[in-house]
């Protein structure tokens, strides 16, 4: 397995992707233009010929290199609401007491922020199902949701002090969203799926030209609504559990469609981060016992890529044999980074 920056020449892939992934990821639909603008952003931003900095989108594609087939892929969009209003709503506490009645009333309120402006996105994580699980790609998922780290490692100066992800929120098995029922249906007369898509293909003006901007009192809603406001998909739960324990935590952000939770960290706090590592390639292969899988990536942003290897943690080398120097396409005299493929339990 392999991972390496996405191309335009992967656009059938990631068509493919999106058809298997389901309803709620924003940031894959379903739609031909919207891959071709998104690949070819990709490929301006690991050649740094973005115009703006900060509107980078780094797709990355988790491969088997024996066919080069796409197994998965996930995103780093470098920094949110710079060319279009990135909206969110913030859930606060909003607590009134009558001394005549004895009566307070403690209730939950929507507001739509946009405080997430300027920071770094970890977005559209999905590695297909035949994959998930399978002995013959152990790790996979694993290896696709670390990478990201080693890429904010490898390249800091292009991302935000601050990172969050946007988790997918409960949806029933016919696409029905509660909590988008309740709200944005009444506003934009359109079902879930439809308004997402649009969201996804068309920018969030329309987000800002039609939504309330007045709080709204949860307490107001469908009880149906009320159970999912920060629920993940049940789908989701376990990328959700990987970033947890990343050190990802949610602080009452939610999703505006669907009500899923948006986790935030801190770029340096992030486990995997502080714990990666550059190192010397070693021409002798290490004999110690104390051995762990590794991710290692070249560090060039112009031709990025990531593999797996056995390593001693202690060591400031590493062995590479000849068929993984030719994956990263270095030579034994290159730098690289790596860190350790952190367990999910």
């Amino acid at each position: 397995m392999l991972i390496r920056a996405a191309r335009l020449s992967d656009l059938d892939h990631m068509m493919n992707l999106s058809t298997k992934m389901g309803e709620g990821m924003t940031s894959m639909p379903h739609d031909l233009s919207s891959w071709e603008k998104k690949l070819t952003a990709t490929e301006a931003s690991f050649f740094g010929k973005v115009e703006q900095r900060g509107n980078e989108i780094f797709q990355l594609v988790l491969v088997d290199d024996s066919h080069d087939q796409v197994m998965g892929t996930c995103a780093i969009f470098a920094a949110v609401g710079m060319s279009h209003p990135f909206y969110s709503y913030k859930v606060s506490r909003n607590i009134m007491r009558s001394v005549e009645l004895g009566i307070t009333a403690d209730t939950r309120v929507l507001h739509l922020v946009n405080d997430f402006t300027g920071m770094t996105e970890l977005a559209s994580l999905f590695l297909q199902q035949e994959y998930r699980g399978n002995k013959d790609y152990p790790d996979a998922g694993r290896f696709l949701s670390c990478c990201r780290y080693l890429m904010l490692y490898d390249f800091r100066e292009h991302f935000s002090d601050h990172v969050f992800a946007e988790i997918r929120g409960w949806i029933d098995e016919d696409g029905v969203s509660p909590f988008w029922n309740a709200i944005g249906q009444h506003f934009f007369d359109l079902p879930f799926t439809e308004a997402d898509f649009m969201s996804a293909v068309n920018g969030t003006q329309f987000i800002a030209d039609l939504m309330p901007k007045d709080p709204i009192h949860i307490n107001l809603l469908s009880k149906e609504a009320q159970e999912v406001v920060a629920k993940p998909n049940k789908y989701s739960v376990p990328a959700l559990k990987m970033l947890e324990k990343e050190g990802f935590h949610h602080n009452n952000y939610i999703d505006i469609f669907d009500g899923g939770p948006t986790i935030q960290c801190k770029l340096d706090q992030i486990e995997s981060v502080r714990q990666a590592k550059l190192c010397q390639i070693s021409t002798h292969k290490n004999q110690s016992k104390n051995q762990q899988t590794c991710l290692v990536s070249n560090r060039k942003l112009e031709d990025y890529r990531i593999i797996m290897a056995d390593t001693a943690l202690e060591d400031d080398e590493l062995y590479l044999s000849p068929n993984q120097l030719d994956q990263l396409h270095i030579d034994a005299n290159t730098q690289v980074s790596r860190i350790p493929l952190r367990s999910t339990s």
